[in-house]
């Protein structure tokens, strides 16, 4: 890898050096390199944290009540799951609900036990369901993994705070849009200038329903090593799609409000940076964009960018020749643009002038407040005739950022 990197940095240091960009055939061969990095960096990089064995060693974060409301705060990458109980792997013994969901999915209602058809039955009965109709809930523990394997999946939501509010209509979060001004040199005896520039308002989070589902052959779902993982993998891409464009680009109606998207409920166009030349990013454009951050908000921050950018980023160097982009040092440390990581996302606009391609900022700022977190339902008969089951995943959420300042955009010009 560290090679590869040389190669590909001469070629920039060269076209540097003599005053000009690359030829036809350097950005062919800058191409390749990039491919063989980016191969084997993926291939480097440790599997993500809910595949690695969970020793128990690490002490839990804890979910912290707030007041008498139900809501449940998760710092920013917590793991959620974790903290309601449930081994990121699944290394523990699973609990009963779990067997029986898993032999129902390798071997279909028939072929369940008459105590294990029972229990599907009962717990039917008792969630109003009906078991005749061939509907089902997954057990607990496979919607905890879905949860736990969808804030590794997802950028913003392991870098966000998430809190989980079930017992309110909607939740209201305070904001302050005004710093107070200056304080005023005054006398022992005297109370000093009154403030009138702070200025607080209220965001409020409203529940959006969200549901879809997938249908998979019996046939395939009788294959036992890969039933619940399949299962599991393309629920978390269906509804992984759908949440982080959401999280980017949602405009608020009916869904959450994205980072990408200017409003003076979210992030408003006085964080935005336009690049300086029309359809290009040069190097004193992401420095630029990383400084308009207060000190505060610089220390947490992190990048998400469009692929483009990331190309981009990798040949610029500041004013004393040092390259923007640097590489992990060792497998579990990310890439850096300006010392600080960045999370690609295939959602941002196509390259292009008036588009958006970055976004630095603390996204512990970028809150997402679940209602429902995550309900799985089964339906064993309802394609019976193309020999299929579907799986039904529905959430309720909300989510915005609650302080503007603590992001700042990049724009093409």
């Amino acid at each position: 890898m560290n090679s590869i990197l040389a190669d590909m940095r001469r070629m920039i240091d060269k076209a540097d050096h003599e005053r000009r960009d690359f030829t036809a055939d350097e950005e062919r061969r800058y191409a390749e390199l990039e491919e063989q990095y980016e191969k084997l960096n993926s291939e480097s990089r440790r599997e993500p944290p809910w595949e690695q064995p969970w020793t128990g060693d690490d002490d839990p974060v804890q979910v912290q009540p707030s007041g008498k409301d139900g809501v449940f705060y998760f710092p920013p990458g917590s793991m959620s799951a974790r903290t309601l109980g449930l081994s990121p792997t699944g290394h523990q013994k699973p609990s009963m609900e779990t067997r029986y969901f898993h032999n129902y999915l390798t071997k279909g209602l028939i072929g369940l036990a008459d105590h294990e058809k029972q229990y599907f039955a009962t717990r039917s009965m008792a969630m109003d369901k009906d078991i005749t109709g061939g509907f089902l809930l997954a057990p607990e523990d496979f919607s905890k993994r879905t949860i736990l394997k969808l804030d590794d999946e997802l950028a913003i939501r392991r870098i966000s705070t998430k809190l989980i509010c079930s017992n309110s209509a909607k939740l209201g979060a305070p904001s302050l849009e005004t710093d107070p001004a200056d304080g005023t040199w005054t006398s022992e005896l005297n109370l000093g200038g009154e403030d009138s520039d702070t200025d607080f308002a209220k965001r409020e989070f409203n529940w959006h329903p969200n549901g879809e589902y997938i249908k998979v052959t019996k046939t395939l779902l009788r294959h036992s090593e890969i039933a619940e993982p399949l299962v599991r993998d393309r629920l978390v891409y269906k509804q992984g799609v759908t949440q982080e464009k959401a999280f980017l680009t949602g405009d608020g109606v009916n869904k959450p409000l994205g980072v990408l998207t200017a409003s003076d409920w979210g992030i408003t166009t006085s964080r935005d940076a336009t690049s300086s030349v029309a359809g290009s990013v040069k190097p004193d454009d992401i420095v630029d964009t990383f400084y308009s951050l207060k000190g505060q908000y610089r220390k947490r921050a992190r990048w998400i960018c469009s692929r483009d950018f990331v190309k981009a980023a990798r040949k610029a160097k500041t004013g004393d020749g040092q390259y923007i982009w640097q590489p992990g040092l060792s497998g579990d440390r990310p890439d850096t643009i300006l010392g600080k990581p960045f999370d690609e996302s295939e959602y941002f606009d196509t390259w292009g002038s008036d588009t958006y391609q970055a976004i630095c900022g603390d996204f512990s700022f970028y809150w997402i407040v679940d209602a429902l977190t995550i309900e799985i339902q089964v339906l064993t008969e309802l394609f019976a005739a193309t020999n299929q089951t579907a799986f039904v995943i529905r959430c309720e959420l909300d989510a915005m950022p609650v302080i503007s300042e603590a992001f700042a955009r990049l724009k093409l010009a």
